[in-house]
């Protein structure tokens, strides 16, 4: 698939419980355990997430919260489809 073993996935994890529209911590981490990418930024994190010293040590080690000012370089990115 397009994304397996990706050097940077992005994701998006709202909060902690599950939610009808969007994907929650488990299924983000589901998803990047899946595709297993090198490194993977949690997005668009709802204040219900939790404190990041709380959320942050529940992660993989590959996996950590974005924040804001977040730059991620080193990266090479090329497009998946024509």
């Amino acid at each position: 698939m397009l994304l397996d073993d990706a050097e940077v996935l992005i994701m998006t994890a709202l909060r902690r419980k599950a939610h009808v529209a969007h994907m929650n911590l488990d299924d983000a981490l589901a998803a990047i355990a899946s595709h297993r990418p090198q490194r993977a930024f949690l997005t668009h994190l709802a204040h219900d997430m939790g404190r990041f010293a709380d959320v942050a040590p529940l992660l993989p080690p590959n996996v950590q919260l974005a924040t804001d000012g977040l730059v991620v370089s080193g990266v090479s990115v090329t497009r998946g489809m024509p």
